[in-house]
Parts: C-alpha cells; structure tokens; sequence
C-alpha cells in the first residue's frame, strides 16, 4: 500500500486511518487501492473548477455543516454494528443468525437509508 509506504505505518494503521476518513466522507473508495478525496478538499486549478466540483456534490458529502460530528459518529456506529453481525454470521453460519440478530444484509440496506 502506497500510503503506508509513504507514512512509514504498518498497512493495518493505514487502512484504519482510511476507512475513518470514509465513514467522514473525506475521501471516497473508488476501486480496491484507489481513494478519492472528497472535493470539499482537494486542490484544483481554478476557483472555478473547485466551485463547480462543490457545486455537484450531494449536500449528505458536504463538510462544513453543524452536525459534521453526529454524523461520523452515526455513520462509525453503523460500521460496528455491521462488523458486529459478521462476527455473529461467521460465528454462527450464514444460515443460522443467532438468536434476535437481523440480516446483514437488512441491516446494510437500512444503513444506507438513514
């Protein structure tokens, strides 16, 4: 991994570090290895073009709002809990949930609603 060369870390600290700046929609996963960061903080070449960048985002990408906070926190809670029911599924087989343990599935769907 290119970043963890870059900042002398262990590939696991990168990929924690990574996956933290996601859950704050400051960069994006592309593809597997590609990040992209979100606009809001990237450099362009003209006022104009970062403007027009901004000006394309979804207001849920936006960065400079009041509860910028609730929403990492929504959004790592989420995260727990989908690690939370893999470790469940693995543990108990893809067909056997323990007891009152939805979908992962269910649960991934209504993540991405709220």
């Amino acid at each position: 991994m290119e970043i963890a060369e870059a900042l002398r870390v262990h590939r696991s600290q990168a990929g924690r570090g990574l996956l933290h700046l996601g859950l704050a929609r400051m960069v994006r996963r592309k593809t597997k290895g590609l990040y992209q960061l979100n606009p809001m903080l990237s450099g362009f070449r003209t006022p104009a073009e970062h403007k027009a960048a901004v000006d394309s985002m979804s207001e849920d990408d936006w960065l400079d709002v009041e509860d910028f906070q609730e929403r990492y926190e929504r959004a790592l809670a989420r995260h727990e809990e989908e690690v939370r029911l893999r470790t469940l599924e693995r543990k108990h087989g893809k067909t056997a949930a323990a007891p009152g343990v939805a979908d992962l599935s269910a649960a991934r769907r209504r993540g991405r609603r709220s």
